[in-house]
């Protein structure tokens, strides 16, 4: 049984307004944060895939042999922006690497699809950190055999606190904005 404050029309008013406001500000939020992560993650593959082709273009391929030009990013440079720039033979052994992220080991099915000629997007945990790690695998063909692979990483560590601030921001202000919007709807009948 309903106690006799809820039976009132102003109560019902207000709890109408309430779980009205409430469903759209859920439906809202869900909406403003699926899109942000699509957003972010994104850009983050964007970034990694120009990085990418930056570094490819950095590698000189003749007769089979991989030698590195002189335009190769400096660490520090790498450090500035996040990244990460591995080199690796056809067998997955790595040859050059530069970057925060450069000891992780190498993600077998991202290994797998670039020997076979397919670029890939993967994400690993870094076993330290506990971070996750985003990569891009780009195999590099010579007479259509791949010869090498580049890969380059970058923490999703901003996206994923980015992504933490929304939601506590969420979390935070949509209660009071429901209990408001009662409180308003309960005055107003």
């Amino acid at each position: 049984m309903m106690p006799r404050r809820f039976k009132t029309l102003r109560a019902r008013f207000a709890l109408w307004v309430a779980g009205l406001l409430l469903a759209v500000l859920l439906v809202f939020g869900v909406l403003v944060y699926v899109g942000l992560a699509s957003s972010l993650a994104s850009a983050v593959d964007d970034s990694l895939q120009l990085s990418a082709a930056q570094a490819i273009a950095a590698v000189n391929v003749e007769n089979g042999q991989i030698s590195f030009a002189d335009s190769m990013p400096e660490p520090s440079d790498l450090q500035g922006r996040g990244l990460t720039i591995r080199i690796l033979d056809a067998t997955g052994r790595i040859r050059q690497a530069t970057g925060a992220y450069r000891d992780l080991p190498i993600d077998l099915p991202s290994l797998v699809a670039a020997t076979s000629g397919q670029a890939t997007f993967s994400t690993l945990t870094d076993p330290q950190s506990h971070d996750p790690i985003r990569f891009r695998s780009v195999p590099m063909l010579e007479h259509d055999r791949v010869i090498a692979i580049v890969q380059v990483a970058q923490s999703l560590d901003t996206v994923v606190d980015t992504l933490d601030r929304l939601l506590a921001a969420l979390l935070l202000s949509v209660p009071v904005l429901v209990a408001l919007a009662a409180l308003g709807g309960y005055l107003l009948a």
